[in-house]
């Protein structure tokens, strides 16, 4: 039997938990009861992604296809959104981190539009990893790890989107632990690993192309 914690556990697990669990001990008090209120949150945010590798995954195995298909109109239509996302964060964000802990507004904005942004480099992962019939990724980060084994990105594109999950999950959440330290930090110096992802996805596919 393994021990793990309930915040950092992938989706199929979490899926099965959330239906069959039955809690036995709780280690801090009102675990369940927060477990039971993430758990359902957590699932919705990521069933479409998890679902969209796993049946891409299937319908490779059941047709055997020797040669992936790759749709193009989808991959360039979530890097559209993903650019349309890093503009407006640099639209909103103010010069220094101050400002959003002083402006709540201007925090939730900048933090909305951090998360869509995650967002739509979790939707690419997720379709290319459908696409090409890859075996599905247990979470976010995996998902993340996938695109590099496969050459799609850089081990460092791939460690930094990983650490940009944790922002999106708060934000997802409406965690009051969202930090402004940690939104400002991400959308000054963390745009540039979004961008890298975007670049790297676009020469890997525009590579595909000429095979």
């Amino acid at each position: 039997m393994d021990i793990t914690s309930g915040r950092s556990i992938g989706y199929p697990l979490l899926n099965a938990l959330n239906r069959d669990g039955i809690a036995i001990y709780e280690a801090e008090r009102h675990a369940e009861a927060e477990f039971r209120t993430r758990g359902p949150l957590q699932l919705s945010l990521d069933r479409p992604w998890y679902e969209r590798m796993r049946d891409g995954y299937l319908d490779h195995l059941a047709a055997e296809r020797e040669t992936p298909v790759l749709d193009l109109d989808v991959i360039e239509a979530k890097l559209r959104a993903l650019t349309d996302r890093i503009g407006r964060v640099r639209d909103h964000r103010p010069a220094f981190a101050d400002a959003l802990a002083a402006d709540r507004d201007v925090l939730d904005l900048v933090s909305f539009n951090l998360m869509l942004a995650v967002q739509a480099c979790t939707d690419i992962a997720s379709h290319l990893i459908a696409d090409e019939g890859w075996p599905p990724a247990k979470d976010l980060a995996d998902a993340f790890h996938r695109l590099h084994e496969h050459g799609v990105i850089a081990e460092e594109t791939s460690q930094a989107l990983v650490r940009a999950t944790g922002l999106r999950n708060i934000v997802a959440h409406i965690d009051a632990q969202a930090d402004p330290e940690l939104v400002f930090r991400v959308a000054t110096s963390g745009l540039e690993d979004l961008e890298r992802f975007s670049r790297e996805v676009a020469g890997w596919v525009q590579e595909q192309g000429r095979r």
